[in-house]
Parts: C-alpha cells; sequence; structure tokens
C-alpha cells in the first residue's frame, strides 16, 4: 500500500509511527512529567529521589531553631521558598517539582509526591 493510500480522512500512519518512535526516545523522567508510564527506578530518577531523601533527612534532623540551616535545605532541595515554613519532618520525592507560593505553610508530617509539577 502506498503511502498517499495510507492517508485516511486527514489521518497518517506514518505520523502515528513517528509519534509512537518520538515517544519511544524520550527519557524516563521525561515520560514522568508527559504523565505517562514511566520506570521510577531508571537511574536517573533513583539519583534525583536520593538526593532529595538525604535533604529531606538533613532537613528533619535540624534543629527548628536553626532557621538559616533550614532556609538554606530548603532552598536546595525545593530551589526557591519566598517565606515558607515547613515543619519537619517533611518529604518529597523529587523536590524540583514543588512550587511553593507566598505564605506556604505545611505542618509537621508532610509528605509530597511530586513525580509531577506542584504549585
Amino acid at each position: 500500500i502506498s503511502l498517499q493510500k495510507r492517508k485516511m480522512n486527514g489521518f497518517s500512519f506514518s505520523k502515528m509511527a513517528e509519534e509512537r518512535s518520538i515517544k519511544k526516545n524520550k527519557t524516563e523522567k521525561e515520560k514522568m512529567m508527559a504523565g505517562e508510564l514511566y520506570q521510577a527506578f531508571d537511574s536517573e530518577l533513583l539519583k534525583e529521589r536520593n538526593q532529595a531523601k538525604q535533604l529531606c533527612f538533613e532537613f528533619n534532623q535540624t534543629s527548628p531553631l536553626d532557621l538559616d540551616k533550614r532556609m538554606d535545605l530548603l532552598e536546595k532541595l525545593l530551589g526557591g521558598v519566598n517565606d515558607a515554613i515547613i515543619e519537619s519532618p517533611f518529604n518529597v520525592d523529587y523536590g524540583y517539582n514543588l512550587k511553593v507560593g507566598k505564605n506556604f505553610y505545611a505542618n509537621h508530617g508532610c509528605t509530597i509526591l511530586d513525580c509531577n509539577e506542584i504549585q
């Protein structure tokens, strides 16, 4: 069947095959961010989760009175925290997907599974 005959009502099988090929070339992180099925134990994602776990551990072990150190750790974990107040223990999967706004408050025992963007 020629390519011309494979086009029906504006639908192209070759375009569909091309889109599938592109999807196959996505990284597991790209799939995760696109809301597609992904392998959570991919080496890149595992490394990023382990970094977040380490920062959460350090944050959770820091005195609640050591505000400067706690804010520094949150900056490393979340990228930007404005005037956020986050109580320990606090846990995230990645950190970089969580965007906190002005006057954000998270009480004790907050866990956020941020395998995609959360605002």
